[in-house]
């Protein structure tokens, strides 16, 4: 359990250190209230050229579409691999300018593909339907030669094709790999309602096979440093003249991972959240070899231990972390218990140009919405009338609750009570709830139902 104890601060001492502090909490308190008031799985990804693709729908309702890639880079997935087609099968899904996303187009395994026929030669697949579309498929066939030519034809086409489309994407599914093409402006022929098609499209188009990497969704807005950048590497070091504890490993530099941002309680220090937070469950270790980077700064020793300024810390931690080491912009996160989940909470709105989910324990404060748009998902908890240091947490999180639910974020609430004090078993859910929702993640995987191993006591919002 995690409580005022193990921060080596007794509720008694609590108590009397807050006598000459309740006016400026009610103050804070009345703030808050005004204010109130008012993350894809990971895929391996292959940009491809796209050679040609054509989109049409007749007056009588006939449809096809074809695309066709043959670049050299082309890799087939490996026999009886998780990405081998005969036995995941693919999807297929497009993306226009004008209709937006399209319904998806599936391509059964070799098992639920009769009367239809998979057939594999060497490192070579190929699909055939001769009934599409039927029940089986809307495609009709499929050939991926590897190193030489990736070809799908299908007697369905998922998009409206309304009108002038300005941009068509299409992305592969197979297993955990993905293909994707983007046909811009410059690789148009033909585009009007019912028609499209485009031609030598390069894989430059496309940085991946995410929405992001592909420009169909918005990314984070990531901030730049303002002043040379101290050295990364595992220690205490400086940011904007504040310090804060940073846990980085070696791998940060060969791989990007996520950047999580720890956040103490009253009284208590960097190394003492980073362990309550992400440990001993092992999540801290976790992050570090994914080539992750976890970045604690130290609180200023008032009631609230942190203040607006480090707000832009933050800013300059995130700008350094991505010049120095590279941190996957997608997985940025922030978690942090009583003073720091109020620093939590309010990181969710305000650094929300960048911040993908939160998980807030005991917190509650807002502030303006940096970026309305992204609807940043929130894990938070609270232990009832009993969490109450100063303030009353339970008030403070079921309003917070309400406000963002209100804006159409997805959050889930974990009443234990328990007073002030975070249960193992919500901590232990708080590393799979940052890799689960990196940013802009709409809907939400938890809408459908929460994993089996949260508590009874933790709800999803509707």
């Amino acid at each position: 359990m995690y409580s005022w104890e193990t921060l080596g601060v007794s509720n008694a001492d609590a108590a009397l250190k807050g006598q000459d502090s309740m006016r400026l909490l009610a103050t804070l308190l009345s703030l808050f209230l005004l204010t109130a008031g008012s993350l894809e799985a990971a895929a391996a990804d292959h940009p491809i050229e796209g050679t040609k693709i054509v989109l049409t729908r007749s007056s009588s309702g006939k449809e096809k579409l074809v695309f066709v890639s043959s670049d050299s880079a082309l890799m087939a997935p490996a026999s009886l691999s998780a990405d081998d087609p005969t036995l995941t099968g693919v999807s297929i899904d497009l993306f226009s300018g004008l209709d937006g996303a399209s319904t998806l187009l599936t391509i059964p395994n070799a098992a639920a593909a009769a009367p239809a026929i998979w057939k594999q030669t060497g490192p070579d697949y190929r699909f055939v339907n001769g009934g599409a579309p039927d029940v089986v498929s809307g495609a009709k066939a499929l050939l991926f030669k590897d190193g030489k030519k990736l070809k799908l034809i299908a007697k369905e086409l998922p998009l409206p094709l309304s009108g002038r489309n300005t941009f068509v994407t299409i992305r592969i599914t197979m297993g955990d790999t993905r293909y994707c093409a983007r046909f811009n402006p410059a690789n148009i022929k033909k585009d009007y309602a019912g028609r499209f098609i485009g031609r030598k499209a390069p894989a430059a188009n496309v940085d991946d096979c995410t929405d992001f990497g592909m420009g169909i969704a918005e990314g984070p807005i990531l901030p730049t440093n303002t002043e040379p950048c101290p050295a990364i590497q595992d220690g205490t070091l400086s940011f904007l003249g504040n310090n804060v504890r940073i846990r980085v490993s070696p791998d940060a530099a060969t791989q990007n991972g996520p950047l999580v941002f720890a956040w103490h309680g009253l009284g208590s220090n960097p190394d003492a959240a980073i362990a309550h937070l992400l440990g001993p469950d092992s999540q801290l270790q976790q992050i570090l070899d994914m080539g992750g980077m976890v970045a604690a700064p130290f609180g200023h020793g008032n009631l609230t231990e942190f203040t607006a300024a480090d707000f832009e810390v933050a800013d300059e931690i995130v700008a350094c972390a991505r010049q120095q080491v590279g941190i996957d912009p997608f997985q940025i996160h922030s978690v942090g218990f009583s003073a720091g989940g109020l620093q939590t909470t309010y990181m969710g709105t305000n650094r929300s140009n960048y911040i993908a989910s939160i998980v807030g324990w005991s917190g509650g404060f807002s502030g303006p919405d940096q970026n309305p748009d992204n609807r940043v998902p929130s894990l938070m908890s609270h232990g009832g009338p009993g969490d109450f240091v100063y303030i009353p947490f339970d008030q403070l999180m079921e309003a917070y609750l309400d406000l963002i639910v209100g804006e159409g974020h997805f959050a889930i609430m974990c009443r234990h009570g328990l007073g002030h004090s975070v249960p193992s078993a919500i901590r232990e859910r708080t590393l799979p709830f940052f890799l689960d929702h990196p940013f802009a993640t709409v809907p939400s995987p938890y809408e459908g139902g929460l994993p089996v191993d949260f508590p009874a006591y933790c709800t999803a919002s509707s």
